[in-house]
């Protein structure tokens, strides 16, 4: 296929100096490591001692997973993460409480993740760590902010999100050796795999970055510094089928291009040519791009 522009090195330095314009109103931040994440447990299906067992537990998480430095790169901005835990079933052991469990990972850049299959074991007077030892408790949550951080870097430079879609895969890896909580992790390691090495995903990953890129610059009337990210875009979706702009799989939702505001950016700079192909490329979706 063609190559509508030269992509070289410097393209996520351009982006990045031209992002230094709209950090003032946070619109196109330069870093994403910085967490602020919210845990929220709804104990409502548990009785009164387990609820009082698990008491102040989500404070204590959030300010773990608060503390934790999760990326060395030095630019950051605040990303708002909110989980919710839903345990619902549980059973007294000697030494530990095992749980069963629902959790609702979300952030405000098109990321919903839902897991309905997650046990794990629980000890209040143990402290909480993030990372090895792989916990079953934590190792969960810490899964979804590396998916989540993935996601987010992807979005700042091509191909940024790979080092945490890699520890994604790594925290999954380990999670295989704990063989009575082992359940619903087949599908997570998959999805981290599909994330990180399959070359489909990689590919609307990469648009997903140039898509937002030109609907940044479109959507300020710089037509001239749009087009070359849009016309990049369109290049890699023209390799992928048109159900991935949207990853739907175990309930996850991860928008990749928000496809309305990628038509609007193409119509803004009078992208004929490139709205045609989209109107054929996304045919169930024709009266998008006219």
């Amino acid at each position: 296929m063609r190559r509508l522009f030269p992509v070289t090195n410097k393209t996520p330095l351009l982006l990045f100096l031209g992002m230094l314009v709209g950090l003032a109103s946070g619109v196109f931040p330069a870093g994403a490591e910085q967490l602020q994440v919210e845990v929220r447990l709804h104990l409502e299906k548990l009785p009164l001692d387990e609820q009082n067992y698990l008491a102040g537990l989500g404070d204590e998480l959030s300010a773990l997973f608060n503390d934790h430095t999760w990326s060395a790169d030095g630019y950051k901005y605040q990303l708002p993460v909110t989980i919710d835990l839903f345990p619902d079933k549980y059973s007294l052991y000697s030494i530990y409480h095992k749980y069963s469990a629902g959790v609702m990972v979300a952030t405000k850049s098109g990321i919903q993740l839902r897991d309905t299959r997650w046990d794990f074991r629980l000890t209040r007077d143990q402290p909480l760590h993030v990372g090895d030892p792989y916990d079953t408790f934590t190792g969960l949550m810490e899964f979804y902010i590396w998916v989540s951080l993935g996601f987010e870097n992807d979005l700042l430079k091509p191909g940024g999100g790979q080092p945490y879609y890699d520890k994604a895969l790594s925290v999954a890896d380990a999670a295989r050796f704990e063989s009575l909580f082992v359940d619903g992790w087949d599908y997570r390691r998959n999805l981290a795999r599909d994330l990180s090495l399959d070359t489909a995903y990689r590919n609307i990953r990469q648009a997903a970055f140039h898509a937002r890129a030109g609907i940044f610059y479109a959507e300020k009337d710089d037509c001239e510094s749009a087009l070359p990210y849009l016309s990049r875009t369109v290049e890699l979706l023209l390799t992928i089928s048109p159900l991935m702009m949207e990853l739907h799989r175990d309930d996850h939702i991860l928008r990749f291009i928000d496809a309305p505001r990628f038509a609007a950016a193409l119509a803004t700079c009078g992208s004929q040519d490139l709205l045609e192909k989209m109107s054929q490329w996304d045919a169930d979706h024709p009266e998008l791009y006219r």
